[in-house]
C-alpha cells in the first residue's frame, strides 16, 4: 500500500519568492505536497522549490516546451509532467516530448489535493461494492469534485474530466 503521508521538503525562503498567489504559497507551505499520491500522481522538489518545466527538460536531455519557462514543474503522473502556471497558480498538465495533448488540471493546488483526496476515499469504498452501487458512487464523488473544482470538469479534454470519464465506464 503506497504511503501517502511522506512529504516533500520544502525550502520556505524558496518557495515564498516563487512567482504564485499567496494563497498558492501558503498553502505549499503548510500543507506541504506528498510524495505519491492517487491515479499515479507523485510530486517532487528540487533543493526545496520547484524548476521551470525548462529547466528541468533541460537538466533530463528533453526537449523544450512551449511556454515552459512560464510552469514550475511540480511532479507527475508517469505521463504528463504536473505544473504550477506563474502568476495564476492554476495546475496543468504538459507532455514534454509531445506525445500528448496539454490539459488543465485543477484551479490551484489545494484543489487539486482536495480532489486526490476524494479520489482516495472513492477508491476505498468502491473496492467491496456491486457494479451498480460503484456506478453510483462513482456519480456522488465527481459530483463532490466538481463542487470543490467546477473549471477541472468543465471542458470534457480536462485531466479530471478524463479521470471522471474513467470512473464512470467502471475503470477502478
Amino acid at each position: 500500500m503506497e504511503d501517502f503521508t511522506s512529504r516533500c521538503e520544502l525550502d520556505d525562503a524558496a518557495v515564498t519568492r516563487l512567482d504564485l498567489p499567496q494563497d498558492t504559497k501558503a498553502f505549499l507551505l503548510n500543507a506541504g505536497l506528498p510524495r505519491s499520491s492517487e491515479l499515479l500522481v507523485s510530486f517532487m522538489t528540487f533543493d526545496g522549490t520547484f524548476p521551470t518545466m525548462n529547466d528541468f527538460c533541460r537538466n533530463n536531455g528533453i526537449p523544450y516546451v512551449d511556454a515552459g519557462d512560464a510552469l514550475y514543474r511540480i511532479g507527475s503522473d508517469e505521463g504528463y509532467e504536473f505544473c504550477l502556471t506563474k502568476g495564476s497558480g492554476e495546475v496543468v498538465a504538459v507532455s514534454p516530448v509531445g506525445e500528448l495533448p496539454d490539459q488543465f488540471v485543477s484551479s490551484n493546488i489545494e484543489h487539486l489535493m482536495k480532489c486526490l483526496a476524494c479520489y482516495r476515499e472513492y477508491g476505498k469504498r468502491v473496492q467491496s461494492m456491486t457494479e451498480r452501487a460503484a456506478d453510483l458512487e462513482a456519480d456522488s464523488t465527481i459530483s463532490k469534485m466538481t463542487l470543490i473544482d467546477p473549471k477541472a470538469f468543465s471542458d470534457g479534454s480536462n485531466w479530471w474530466s478524463c479521470v471522471a470519464e474513467q470512473m464512470q465506464s467502471g475503470m477502478r
